[in-house]
């Protein structure tokens, strides 16, 4: 925890004497775009239109669907949550009743939303199916890189048919479409919780309406970093290392996997001589060394991960078809838009510098990873054509915060690494923050969080019971 004396005395009281006035939200409601829900009573749902660019705000509307989730205490005087999702290219609004059960609920709302660009929000044209096609052809990281080209060539021609402003698919314009919502529902202020992309645009939204804002919950934070692919191999190759470390000091791990990084390098020398024929829905889906390093990383965002990468690993050296057959029925596909996450961080974190030629030296310096990551190298490198501008360095740089704030990160997390914090910190006056022992993105003893959690939006100053965390090494 870190804090200014005079500011967080000054902090404490002020919430110790506020009272948060009854909560307020509109008294119409249409759930008619959600699909499959049968109950509506405790869901107030509704669309806002929104300017596609807010420096125009006369121009072309798009609309954001969300919905609130009322709180079992009808008369309750707790500021709601406001959750954001991640990717970018997360929906929030698939199976909404399955919010239901969150015991936050008990206490507050929680409002939902889906981004722009995404879900039931205006979606973008979707190029997730034709992009996670391109892993199961045996392509070469040249031949992928060329197919994404095209996909991104028709993404571009779709968007300038359709008069869709591409460019205006961020998180500054995410952020002034939460304002616009806020204004929307009423209520007096609010309590936001991101996780990972959605930790971005919290604080953006945090920066830009802070006179609505009672605190801040920043699970996973995703700073904004100089581009988004050579941030995204620092992290696998340093989550990557500290599982393996994790296996070889574990007595039961070392003696059921043994030689765990030297078999992974001997699985993908081996997937480039034969790559692995497995079959994902019932087709052919052929794992080269490329698309083998982006099928780890997926097991390095799961809770368990120091458990699954090793034994995720030796199934491929063993040729395992049933265990490798089911890891791609689990983790084939997405559910996010990935024309919003090209469109995201293309327009904050793409660098001109980093060219075919830098690319290679970075992966020259990374000794976990001889392959290329595929999917995101040939993304960024067919990005350099795609956005007509980019974010200005005025729009990435973020003021000092007085919004009381919670940091939970993961130690072994593969994108947003426990340094990530100390980023975070950098600009926030009163923080509580706290690494957790766990595997993952995200996640872990959600029982726990969420209770870490309403504790925190109840009194944000105050100490919170965090005995039911499993941490390493407070920050």
């Amino acid at each position: 925890m870190k804090s200014s004396l005079l500011c967080s005395f000054i902090a404490i009281l002020l919430y110790s004497c506020s009272t948060p006035k009854p909560t307020n939200s509109p008294n119409t409601s249409d759930c008619s775009f959600l699909e499959g829900i049968e109950d509506y009573s405790r869901l107030k749902c509704g669309r806002l239109e929104v300017p596609e660019n807010h420096d125009k705000p006369n121009g072309k509307k798009i609309s954001i669907a969300y919905v609130v989730l009322k709180s079992e205490d009808s008369l309750t005087t707790q500021y709601p949550m406001i959750y954001f999702t991640g990717g970018p290219g997360g929906p929030a609004l698939r199976s909404i009743t399955q919010n239901l059960n969150n015991p936050i609920l008990k206490t507050r709302d929680i409002i939902r939303f889906d981004q722009r660009g995404i879900g039931y929000s205006s979606p973008l044209p979707d190029l997730t199916t034709r992009i996670y096609d391109l892993l199961a052809e045996d392509l070469t990281s040249e031949q992928e890189y060329e197919s994404m080209k095209r996909v991104m060539a028709d993404l571009r021609n779709e968007c300038d048919e359709k008069s869709i402003e591409i460019e205006a698919y961020n998180t500054f314009q995410n952020a002034n479409d939460v304002g616009m919502l806020m204004d929307h529902l009423g209520y007096e202020k609010y309590n936001l919780r991101g996780t990972s992309y959605g930790t971005r645009i919290a604080r953006v939204v945090a920066d830009k309406f802070p006179e609505k804002i009672h605190s801040a919950i920043y699970d996973s934070p995703a700073p904004v970093r100089s581009d988004f692919l050579t941030s995204r191999l620092d992290d696998y190759s340093l989550a990557l290392r500290k599982v393996f470390d994790a296996c070889e000091s574990s007595p039961y791990c070392n003696e059921k996997y043994p030689n765990i990084e030297q078999t992974y390098m001997e699985v993908l020398g081996e997937a480039e001589e034969q790559p692995i024929a497995a079959t994902y829905q019932g087709e052919p889906f052929y794992l080269n060394p490329q698309d083998l390093i982006f099928m780890v990383r997926k097991e390095l965002y799961r809770n368990d991960s120091r458990d699954l990468v090793p034994r995720y690993i030796y199934s491929l050296k063993e040729r395992d078809m049933a265990s490798i057959n089911l890891i791609l029925e689990q983790r084939g596909s997405t559910t996010a838009n990935y024309s919003m996450f090209l469109a995201c961080e293309s327009f904050s974190q793409y660098d001109t510098s980093v060219t075919e030629e830098a690319l290679k030296l970075k992966y020259d310096s990374l000794e976990l990873m001889p392959y290329e990551l595929a999917l995101f190298t040939s993304l960024y490198l067919a990005s350099s054509k795609f956005m007509q501008r980019y974010a200005t360095p005025d729009m990435l740089e973020l003021n000092v915060s007085s919004i009381p704030s919670l940091l939970l990160i993961n130690q072994f997390d593969p994108v947003t690494p426990p340094e990530n914090v100390i980023e975070f910190e950098s600009k926030i006056t009163f923080t509580q923050s706290f690494t957790l022992d766990e595997g993952g993105h995200g996640g872990g003893d959600m029982v726990c969080k969420r209770a870490i959690y309403d504790q925190f939006m109840t009194n944000p100053m105050g100490e919170l019971d965090t005995d039911c965390l499993k941490l390493w090494n407070p920050i």
